[in-house]
C-alpha cells in the first residue's frame, strides 16, 4: 500500500508539470485556463485515477471495478468544460479551451496509470497544437466578421475597394451619408485594405464583429 501510495504522488508531481507546461503555452497564447487551471486538472485527474487503479485491491475488493472513478472524471470534465462554452447570438466561444481542458484531464489519467509515453506524445500534440494556431494566425487563416463604415461622399475615392474585399460581402446603406461593408475576414488580409484606404485619405471606421446581430445594432447606432 505504500509503494501505491508513493507512485500515485510522483505521478500527481508529474501531471502538475504536464498541466503548467500546457497552461504556460496557453498563458503566451493569451488564452483563458492557464498555468494554474491545467495544473490542477491534470494533477487532479491523475490523483483519481491512481486512487481508481488502487482503491479495490489494497481494502481487500480485488474484483473491483478500478474504472469506476475514472469515469467520473470525463463526466466531472464534461460539466467544468461546458463551463467556458459561450454562445453569442450566432457564434460559439469558448471551444478550443474547453477540448483543451477534456485533453489535459487526458493528460492526467495517463499520469495517473503511469502510461508515461502516451502521455509525452499527448503533451507534444498540444504544444503543436498552440503552433499551429499562431500559424494560422500570422497565415490569416482564422477569418472573423468585419464591418467597413465610410462616409457616401467618399465612395468614389475607392472605387477599387473591392479588389481587397473578400469574394462574398455585403453592402449596405446606413444613410444618406453612411455606407457599410459587412464581410469575413483576418487582421492580416484587413491591413492591405487599410493601407489602400489612408492612401485614398478616406475617413473610415473598421470594426470587428462578433455576430451579424452586433452589425445590426451598429447599423442602428449609426443610423
Amino acid at each position: 500500500m505504500i509503494f501505491d501510495q508513493v507512485i500515485i504522488s510522483v505521478n500527481s508531481v508529474i501531471a502538475f508539470i504536464f498541466g503548467s507546461i500546457v497552461g504556460y503555452t496557453r498563458n503566451r497564447s493569451n488564452r483563458p485556463a492557464g498555468i494554474r487551471t491545467q495544473a490542477l486538472i491534470c494533477s487532479g485527474a491523475s490523483l483519481i485515477t491512481g486512487l481508481s487503479i488502487t482503491l479495490g485491491p489494497n481494502y481487500g475488493a480485488p474484483n473491483a471495478d478500478p474504472t469506476r472513478l475514472m469515469a467520473q472524471i470525463v463526466t466531472g470534465i464534461g460539466f467544468l468544460g461546458g463551463g467556458v462554452i459561450v454562445k453569442n447570438h450566432d457564434r460559439l466561444k469558448g471551444v478550443t479551451t474547453a477540448s483543451m481542458i477534456w485533453f489535459t484531464a487526458g493528460i492526467g489519467m495517463l499520469l495517473g496509470s503511469s502510461y508515461y509515453l502516451p502521455a509525452m506524445v499527448a503533451l507534444v500534440l498540444i504544444i503543436l497544437v498552440e503552433i499551429i494556431a499562431k500559424v494560422e494566425f500570422r497565415l490569416g487563416l482564422k477569418a472573423k466578421p468585419y464591418l467597413l463604415i465610410i462616409n457616401k461622399d467618399q465612395v468614389k475615392l475607392v472605387g477599387g475597394i473591392k479588389k481587397f474585399l473578400p469574394r462574398e460581402y455585403r453592402l449596405k446603406l446606413i444613410n444618406d451619408k453612411k455606407i457599410s461593408f459587412y464581410f469575413s475576414s483576418s487582421k492580416q488580409k484587413n491591413m492591405g485594405l487599410i493601407d489602400y484606404l489612408n492612401k485614398q485619405k478616406v475617413v473610415y471606421s473598421l470594426i470587428r464583429q462578433s455576430s451579424l446581430k452586433e452589425s445590426s445594432d451598429v447599423f442602428n447606432e449609426y443610423a
